[in-house]
């Protein structure tokens, strides 16, 4: 993402299987990229994990920087994939 889009803030929508290893992913997502907002989701699967848990870990792991919003709200979420908030590609927007 950083390569792609070079000093641009980013938006994150994430989900993750509860059989990965999504601490460290979270870690590093936080750590690396510029994130102003993320919004979490669960997955619609027996793999998948609740959006409140994940939200709570990107809210640890974003307040080392100073925090920013984390939105777990299903109703929003749903309506983001609607609309396409995320497009020219999938899970990425940029300011």
């Amino acid at each position: 993402v950083n390569y792609e889009y070079p000093n641009k803030k980013i938006r994150l929508l994430f989900a993750v299987s509860g059989d990965k290893d999504y601490v460290p992913m979270i870690e590093m997502l936080c750590d690396r990229l510029d994130l102003i907002e993320v919004y979490v989701t669960s997955l619609n699967s027996e793999r998948g994990i609740s959006a409140e848990y994940i939200a709570a870990l990107f809210k640890h792991y974003t307040n080392k920087k100073g925090g920013i919003p984390i939105n777990d709200n299903p109703l929003i979420v749903k309506i983001i994939k609607a609309i396409g908030i995320f497009f020219p590609k999938p899970f990425v927007s940029y300011t």
